[in-house]
Formats: structure tokens, C-alpha cells, sequence
């Protein structure tokens, strides 16, 4: 992304491009991830399960963020945050009708 010099009166939106497109999302529990690190974790959830498919599918990105309760099972829209991080599949295993992950963060 290119920064420019941000001008009296001139937004610091202006500066960005920005851009805009649909992610497979799985809200994450009890941990984060940032960008430019990878993070090992289990997906139970069949939700989070036809997420990820998709993006392997597709092999997309997948946009991961962090449920607000971690407790709660079936989470709305309301109940995680909107900002987190795109991450890359790296690698996927299966065991007991469970995904393990290993996922590398790329960007916020």
C-alpha cells in the first residue's frame, strides 16, 4: 500500500486503498493471532469446519477473529469483533471428526 503525505483537511482514508471482498470467517476462542505469525489450533465447530473448507476450495484466505465469549457455542454476528487478521491455510489434519489447523497470519 502506498502512503501519501496527509494534507490539512484531507482524511487519512484518502491515503489507502482500500479493498473490499467476502472471506470465510471462523471467530477463534480463547486465543489471537497477529499478522506475520502462525497459530496452531483445532476447529470443532461445523460452521468453522464449511469455512475453511471453503477456502481450501477455493484456496482462499481465511478471515479469523476472536469471539467476544468463549464460552458461547454458536456465535451471531454481534459476538465476535470485526477486526482480525487474514490468514493463509498451511496445514490441515483430521482426527475424530475434528480439523487441527497450523494457519499463518498475512495481514490486518
Amino acid at each position: 500500500m502506498e502512503k501519501k503525505p496527509v494534507h490539512e483537511g484531507e482524511s487519512m482514508i484518502n491515503n489507502y486503498k482500500i479493498e473490499r471482498r467476502s472471506l470465510p470467517l471462523i471467530p477463534i476462542r480463547g486465543i489471537g493471532i497477529f499478522p506475520n505469525t502462525v497459530l496452531h489450533f483445532d476447529i470443532g465447530r461445523e460452521k468453522s469446519i464449511n469455512a475453511l473448507e471453503e477456502a481450501m476450495l477455493e484456496d482462499s484466505d481465511i478471515f479469523l477473529t476472536v469471539q467476544k465469549v468463549a464460552d458461547l457455542e454458536s456465535p451471531g454476528e454481534n459476538d465476535f469483533y470485526e477486526i482480525g487478521v487474514i490468514c493463509k491455510n498451511q496445514t490441515n489434519d483430521k482426527n475424530a471428526g475434528r480439523q487441527y489447523k497450523s494457519i499463518g497470519g498475512r495481514q490486518k
